[in-house]
């Protein structure tokens, strides 16, 4: 496997690349937001570290536009500590992030954590008979394709990687806004609305289920006899 670590600051990106290492990972450098797009489009790694602090472009930006070119999992890694900025990060496509300073271990277990939803979703949208495309932000059953809003395809990215599992409305709030969520449901139940048809639109014979007071969970129906 491949990891693209996208850092400015030489000290950083040796403590981070020997982390990587240990876990097993090839690790690929790029030092400004520009570089870091270029290598993620011709080596296509499968995990993406990226600093918010690079001198040419915002890692928001970047975050954004390597979501749009690759579907590695992306961990932002960030000094700052507003709610926005990190509600920023994951609307952006992050899918976790890390505080400055952090040690060896927490970044570890925070990549390795990440790896082991993307299997996991993987897995599910595979039994489910469901193709995912993030480049495309578009979900695809039986030939039939559904072209998702940013905000949709976490959801349904959410839902897969608990393997049917319930996945309660403050979960889904920190995967769409990092967390900041004043409690109305109202929201989340437009966004899950519009993917519930969108689904039904390409003949997908599942459903998103509410779990009256708990959460969501996908489900696959059975054959009809």
């Amino acid at each position: 496997m491949k990891a693209l670590i996208i850092e400015d600051a030489p000290e950083f990106v040796l403590a981070v690349a020997e982390i990587l290492k240990e876990a097993e990972f090839e690790v690929l450098v790029a030092e400004t937001g520009h570089a870091g797009l270029d290598v993620a489009a011709t080596d296509q790694p499968d995990m993406i570290i990226l600093d918010l602090g690079l001198p040419d472009l915002d890692g928001i930006e970047v975050c954004g536009r390597l979501r749009s070119i690759t579907d590695a999992y992306i961990v932002i890694v960030t000094a700052r500590t507003a709610d926005v900025d990190l509600a920023a990060g994951f609307a952006a496509g992050a899918d976790d992030y890390v505080t400055k300073p952090f040690s060896a271990i927490e970044l570890n277990s925070r990549v390795r954590a990440v790896m082991r939803r993307a299997r996991r979703r993987t897995d599910m949208a595979d039994a489910l008979g469901l193709s995912l495309d993030p480049a495309e932000r578009s979900v695809c059953f039986s030939g039939k394709t559904a072209e998702l809003t940013q905000t949709e395809f976490r959801i349904l990215g959410r839902l897969l990687l608990e393997d049917g599992g319930v996945v309660s409305r403050e979960t889904i709030a920190e995967t769409l806004w990092g967390g900041r969520w004043d409690g109305v449901s109202h929201t989340i139940d437009v966004h899950i609305s519009n993917l519930r048809k969108k689904l039904r639109d390409i003949g997908w014979p599942g459903r998103v289920a509410t779990v009256r007071g708990v959460g969501l969970r996908i489900e696959e129906l059975p054959a009809a006899a």
